[in-house]
């Protein structure tokens, strides 16, 4: 995200005890002091702060938050779901900008996941755009039938460390937490909200 940081400094002149001068001289210069103290502050502070801070924040506010929402079946040695890729504006508080939403299939299940109670290589057996604007491009979501045929790997635990279930994915050759799940064992459903992060638009 931009981080905006704004400074001010501010500059006090503070005289000495003057004694007190009743001549004209005196008038002369409250005149000049007045004058010069008045018009000089008044257009340098102005023109400055305004034009400078407005410009900067417009330009560089403008991100959205990206979001993974999916669910799915585990069981008989095999998961089926969905999966919901969100863009956000207005960093996650504004309206919906992009939203595909992508089918799985598991092709087998991985045993290589030791810290979890069960994984699979996945399938994206469809990909549907539902919100498009132009600002899929940013998040690379502008033809989501390229997700098609491409497969992934996700694991679940119910008790990562001792208290907390966890959704587990096969990044770098290596299962990574990627955040946090549910896990029904009624219905055998999996459920996840993670959010990947802001992106420019």
């Amino acid at each position: 995200m931009t981080t905006l940081l704004l400074a001010y400094t501010l500059l006090a002149c503070a005289g000495g005890d003057l004694p007190a001068d009743d001549t004209a001289p005196a008038d002369t210069d409250t005149d000049a002091d007045t004058d010069a103290d008045t018009d000089a502050d008044t257009d340098t502070d102005t023109d400055t702060d305004t034009d400078t801070d407005t410009d900067t924040d417009t330009d560089a506010d403008t991100e959205g938050l990206l979001q993974i929402v999916g669910s799915g079946v585990e069981g008989d040695g095999a998961y089926a779901g969905t999966e919901d890729i969100v863009f956000l504006g207005d960093e996650g508080y504004g309206e919906e900008l992009c939203r595909v939403t992508l089918t799985f299939a598991s092709t087998e299940a991985r045993t290589d996941c030791a810290d979890c109670a069960w994984a699979y290589t996945l399938e994206v057996t469809d990909a549907v755009a539902v919100t498009t604007t132009d600002a899929c491009a940013a998040v690379g979501l502008e033809d989501p039938s390229v997700a098609i045929g491409t497969t992934r790997a996700y694991g679940f635990n119910p008790e990562y460390f001792g208290h907390a279930a966890v959704l587990f994915t096969y990044v770098d050759a290596a299962w990574q937490v990627a955040g946090y799940a549910s896990f029904d064992d009624a219905t055998r459903t999996l459920s996840y909200d993670l959010e990947v992060g802001f992106f420019p638009y």
